[in-house]
């Protein structure tokens, strides 16, 4: 779960921000704490990082789950 939701999530944000082009960069119009959607998706790479990165987590699925050899 750790896997799909941080890459997810990073993803559902790099899409939002190609989305909204040249704007995704713009300073905030709305309240100081809503961060920008390329904010969002440059924060979101420590999720990816936390609790181990997603390529350890890869690894212990593919050893311990499904049983693959080191």
């Amino acid at each position: 779960m750790k896997v799909f939701s941080s890459e997810a999530q990073q993803r559902l944000y790099l899409r939002a921000a190609e989305m909204g082009g040249d704007r995704a960069v713009d300073a905030r119009t709305g309240p100081a704490s809503e961060a920008t959607w390329i904010e969002r998706y440059f924060g979101s790479f420590g999720g990816t990082i936390s609790a181990g990165s997603s390529e350890i987590q890869r690894n212990i699925i593919a050893e311990r789950v499904l049983g693959l050899p080191r």
